[in-house]
């Protein structure tokens, strides 16, 4: 795994998104690796949570602007499929995302909001930016049982980004905790998990997942529009602006 670092030490495992120098920025690659090292872990019997985390000053700043210009709107072709087992939603052991910094746009509602459990940082920003770059939200399903549709539609329409304690307010996160303090508390919530039954916490997250499940109808929807947008001449242009570091014009 290139961008993406997976360390155990006993039940637990932490996974780090590990391109600091790009804000750990998603991209098709870093999914794949984001993949490879969730099957890894449910592969392994002896781990039990896993830590979600990024390295450096961000948790993920979204989508990469430089992927998507040299690729031509990679993302057409569903971003849930590459990374797998825990983007298709079939994990069923617990997930704590540790939260500092920018999270955006695919990093909030393709990464974080797939986490069980959210602990922020008290320097972590959330934003749903797509609508300034000129494409729409992917998974605003899954988010939507987390975040109050007023809310959701707030941060979606305005691309303004909310601090953590206004997404603690909403439900987006379990609590927020001092940086320096992140990867601490969430060891501690994960040690705490780790000392219960994991046939019985594998059972209730497939019940309570099963309860949360979105439409297929709102599936097959949200991905035929993500498509359309994600290589419309707006999300080319508005990709092509933020990797040149050019003003957007629509």
């Amino acid at each position: 795994m290139k961008w993406v670092k997976y360390e155990r030490d006993g039940a637990i495992v932490t996974i780090t998104m590990n391109r600091p120098e790009r804000l750990n920025a998603w991209g098709v690659e870093t999914s794949r690796d984001i993949g490879e090292a969730f099957q890894q872990y449910d592969d392994d019997d002896e781990a039990r949570v896993a830590i979600l985390c990024g390295a450096g000053r961000s948790f993920c700043a979204g989508g990469d602007a430089k992927d998507y210009k040299a690729r031509q709107a990679p993302w057409s072709h569903s971003p849930q499929d590459e990374m797998g087992i825990f983007g298709r939603g079939r994990l069923l052991k617990p997930v704590i995302g540790a939260i500092q910094g920018h999270c955006l746009g695919a990093g909030l509602l393709l990464i974080a909001m797939r986490c069980d459990i959210r602990i922020a940082a008290d320097n972590a920003q959330f934003g749903l930016p797509e609508a300034a770059v000129g494409i729409v939200n992917c998974e605003v399903g899954i988010s939507n049982q987390s975040i109050p549709l007023c809310a959701l539609m707030e941060m979606t329409m305005t691309a303004d980004p909310i601090d953590a304690h206004r997404a603690c307010a909403l439900g987006m996160v379990n609590k927020v905790v001092p940086a320096s303090e992140l990867m601490a508390e969430s060891r501690k919530m994960a040690e705490r998990i780790a000392k219960n039954s994991p046939t019985a916490i594998r059972l209730s997250k497939q019940i309570l997942l099963k309860a949360a499940e979105v439409s297929a109808e709102a599936k097959r929807l949200e991905s035929e529009l993500f498509q359309i947008s994600s290589s419309s001449k707006d999300a080319i242009g508005g990709f092509s602006a933020v990797a040149g570091k050019q003003k957007r014009v629509w």
